[in-house]
């Protein structure tokens, strides 16, 4: 295994360009390397961050993901705790409270009936109670 830095990012292929760090870059960055799909998630690594990549048996190489260290620290952190920045504005954090945390400047909900933002129930409430 081997750390690199992100050099360039090719988001509709799930995959990155790295500048090895371990002394041994070989003149540059790589070609592009697929990423590791976690959880079916979509978050790519953005270029300056540092990531640990893998080699399989066939010798090919995959970004196995960013790395957490001292230069680089998680936004949220602790026991029990689950964070996950979707966006520069969004995110869903789990703390063994007994609330999940969906933060946003406004957060929708899509049913069979439509979509529903909270700004939306909150004026329906008020209309119905005369205010909170």
């Amino acid at each position: 295994m081997r750390t690199g830095i992100v050099s360039d990012t090719d988001y509709n292929n799930g995959m990155v360009s790295v500048i090895y760090t371990d002394g041994d870059s070989g003149g540059g960055a790589t070609d592009l390397l697929p990423c590791l799909n976690t959880e079916d998630g979509y978050k790519m690594p953005e270029a300056g961050q540092v990531v640990v990549i893998g080699k399989l048996s066939t010798g090919r190489s995959i970004v196995l993901g960013k790395l957490w260290d001292r230069a680089n620290r998680p936004e949220k952190a602790g026991r029990g705790v689950y964070h996950k920045r979707l966006s520069s504005t969004a995110e869903i954090s789990a703390s063994g409270t007994e609330y999940l945390k969906l933060a946003d400047t406004d957060i929708a909900f899509e049913t069979d009936y439509g979509l529903f933002t909270v700004t939306d129930i909150i004026k329906r409430l008020e209309k119905l109670e005369g205010g909170f």
